[in-house]
């Protein structure tokens, strides 16, 4: 079974001591300068994304409301899926059965926000539980945290979409100890990993001037790949390219694999694309956003909301976490240049690199990269 697998997300810091954090409440912290609000581009609901799990109370819910949200459909609402051993929402030519013509939530309209499932209610917002509070995490997956004039990010709107409608509680996607893997076999204090992590963050997305990212990086050039252990990046592709060979030429997330293990070929001549099936959802963005925006400010939100989730931190140290970013942002670079030769816009052609790299990034190629990949010096 091939999932895409769930995007966790995020830590914390040290307010009132580092200057790192607005700490908006006891209870949620949010990221200096993180941004967010939907637009209903409808990307979120299609197959490049995984439409679930879903609870057997929530699938129980959807089957009772379904007859009211789509009343000429025979269609189910709920598959099991194999690969994950859970309940998804059914598909229709690649996107949520539920989604309609103008990429609107038919369910939403006759249920409303609260009542949807977590997972369409929450994404791409997500939260880890950290020793200094719970973290608010942004997903990239989702184009509309990328690109456009998004609306600060707030506590009181954070716990409108985390908060459960039943319960008031917060479900945690990563939880953060008391203690951070550093470098090797080392460890260092919470606290002191978020002194380290204040500079970064500043760097990545912090005020103008901004530096380069690549300097930040400590790469050389922006599509410098970072090292392997034992592996070549050319075998990487060609084992993730062999893993989608017989799958839908189609589906959202198989075509986002396909387009990340040809751009991580060292051989990088010309090639057929493989298809954008999630292209309609795209056009919506450069519809909302028609003046260009810095794509340095883009890619640097991107990374600096990737260190703050810590989805990282379960299994990597921090300067694997690094090596990771560094690999995502040289592969993103990668596939920017090969959209915008093509005739999209730089800065759209950026938010669609983003979100075809985390959705892999999310998935089980990419953890035979990350058990690859040399610690950043």
């Amino acid at each position: 079974g091939k999932t895409a697998g769930w995007c966790s997300q995020i830590p914390l810091a040290l307010g009132c001591i580092f200057g790192h954090v607005r700490r908006v409440s006891p209870r949620l912290l949010i990221r200096p300068n993180a941004r967010y609000e939907c637009h209903g581009d409808g990307t979120c609901c299609t197959t490049i994304h995984l439409l679930g799990p879903l609870t057997k109370g929530e699938a129980k819910f959807v089957r009772e409301k379904a007859p009211i949200a789509l009343p000429r459909s025979k269609q189910k609402t709920v598959v099991y899926h194999d690969g994950i051993e859970d309940l998804i929402f059914a598909t229709r030519k690649h996107r949520c059965v539920f989604l309609d013509d103008d990429a609107r939530c038919r369910l939403h309209a006759v249920v409303g926000e609260a009542q949807k499932p977590a997972v369409c209610r929450r994404f791409p917002v997500g939260a880890a539980k950290t020793p200094h509070g719970i973290r608010v995490t942004l997903s990239h997956r989702c184009p509309c945290v990328s690109i456009g004039e998004g609306a600060p990010l707030d506590e009181q709107r954070a716990m409108a979409i985390l908060a459960s409608p039943k319960t008031e509680r917060i479900a945690h996607d990563v939880k953060v100890g008391r203690r951070v893997m550093w470098r090797g076999h080392k460890d260092i204090r919470f606290d002191d990993y978020v002194a380290w992590e204040t500079v970064l963050l500043e760097q990545l997305d912090g005020p103008d001037p901004q530096p380069r990212l690549c300097d930040v990086l400590g790469m050389d050039h922006s599509q410098q790949l970072p090292p392997l252990r034992k592996k070549t990046w050319q075998a990487m592709a060609e084992r993730m390219l062999a893993w989608v060979e017989d799958e839908d030429e189609d589906d959202g997330f198989f075509c986002a694999v396909r387009w990340a293990a040809l751009e991580l070929r060292d051989t990088r001549h010309p090639w057929t694309a493989p298809l954008r099936p999630w292209a309609w959802t795209l056009s919506r963005t450069a519809e909302r956003v028609q003046e260009p925006c810095s794509t340095r400010r883009i890619f640097g939100s991107w990374l600096a909301d990737y260190l703050w989730a810590m989805s990282w931190s379960a299994e990597a140290t921090v300067y694997q976490a690094k090596a990771d970013m560094v690999a995502r942002y040289a592969l993103a670079q990668r596939i920017t240049e090969r959209l915008h030769k093509t005739g999209t816009r730089v800065d759209l052609a950026a938010a669609e690199a983003i979100m075809i790299v985390d959705t892999v990034g999310a998935s089980d190629p990419w953890e035979w990269v990350l058990k690859q990949l040399v610690e950043a010096p």
